[in-house]
């Protein structure tokens, strides 16, 4: 599934081509010898528990969607086999 996604590789791309790029170019942009004034670490720190938070909410949501529904099926078998026990409990004991 994850070889034929059309997200994966259109990101694997992008990558590879600002990689790619910033390899060929021989002058360093405005922009980056900026970037070397600032701590990066702050911003790492920041995007790596935005991340965890990300996957946290969406794996709770993914879990919602996929164990909830089961449960509610599990638990109306288990309704429909305890009514047909109490039914055929009333017809013995009447």
């Amino acid at each position: 599934e994850i070889m034929t996604d059309s997200l994966v590789w259109t990101t694997l791309l992008i990558f590879v081509w600002i990689r790619v790029r910033a390899y060929a170019i021989d002058y360093v942009p405005a922009a980056v010898a900026m970037l070397e004034k600032t701590n990066i670490n702050i911003l790492g720190g920041f995007l790596s528990f935005f991340l965890v938070l990300f996957v946290n909410q969406t794996n709770d949501r993914s879990s919602r969607c996929t164990v909830f529904p089961k449960l509610a099926r599990e638990g109306s078998k288990m309704l429909l086999v305890w009514q047909k026990h109490s039914f055929l409990l009333r017809r013995l004991t009447v």
